[in-house]
């Protein structure tokens, strides 16, 4: 039996699972058709796909993304309670992976070029989680998500700057508190936005309500 990186007791089969699970979304992410493939074939495939690449000696999927690297930073931050830093990471990876939903969306609607996609990611943040998001997906973003959205971004910029109010400059230990409350509203938009990378994917999000519902992450619970 494994541990994972919080002490928490995996089994070899909830190992194997998660990694075919990971597997899976990451082909996807890149692009994979599915097809109708089930799940479980896809869970498959990809899992034998990633192992042959490792056995070639050739990074399996492209290897860790700039993104995810992101990501991983926040995380890192966050464990070392280095919040302010965090949040400017979690901030950068609410917009990669906004602009990217947007641009998965865009290009099926043939929109002439690449100039054009551009245009529309380089609109504000809150434009992007507005009338952009309700016309490019179809429906209107959640109103808690956009909001957990904008708070951290706008709090990047205040740390980023060093435009912080001057209340805020006076209540320190306050600030430290309300810091770490945004760190969970941070990690929450990860959440939500990740389902939302694979808005389109029925496969997809059969995956990710496994993942939700694997034991491992009922116990963490």
């Amino acid at each position: 039996m494994a541990q994972g990186t919080d002490g928490m007791k995996l089994t070899e089969h909830e190992i194997a699972s998660a990694f075919a699970r990971a597997a899976a979304l990451s082909l996807l992410e890149q692009g994979f058709d599915s097809g109708d493939m089930t799940p479980e074939e896809l869970k498959v495939h990809a899992a034998q796909l990633f192992l042959d690449q490792l056995l070639s000696d050739e990074p399996a999927f492209g290897g860790t993304t700039h993104v995810d690297a992101i990501l991983s930073q926040a995380r890192s931050f966050r464990q070392e309670s280095e919040h302010d830093f965090a949040l400017v990471f979690y901030a950068m990876w609410h917009e990669h992976t906004v602009n990217a939903i947007l641009r998965n969306a865009l290009h099926p609607k043939k929109l002439e070029s690449e100039a054009e996609i551009n245009q529309v990611v380089r609109l504000s943040l809150p434009t992007k989680l507005g009338a952009i998001w309700t016309l490019v997906l179809g429906e209107k973003i959640d109103r808690q998500l956009a909001s957990g959205i904008l708070r951290v971004a706008e709090y990047r910029n205040a740390f980023v700057h060093y435009k912080w109010p001057m209340r805020d400059i006076n209540r320190m230990g306050a600030r430290e508190a309300d810091t770490r409350a945004l760190i969970e509203i941070a990690e929450s938009a990860v959440d939500a936005l990740t389902t939302f990378r694979y808005w389109d994917s029925e496969v997809a999000q059969l995956l990710l309500s496994e993942e939700r519902d694997a034991p491992y992450n009922r116990r963490r619970d």
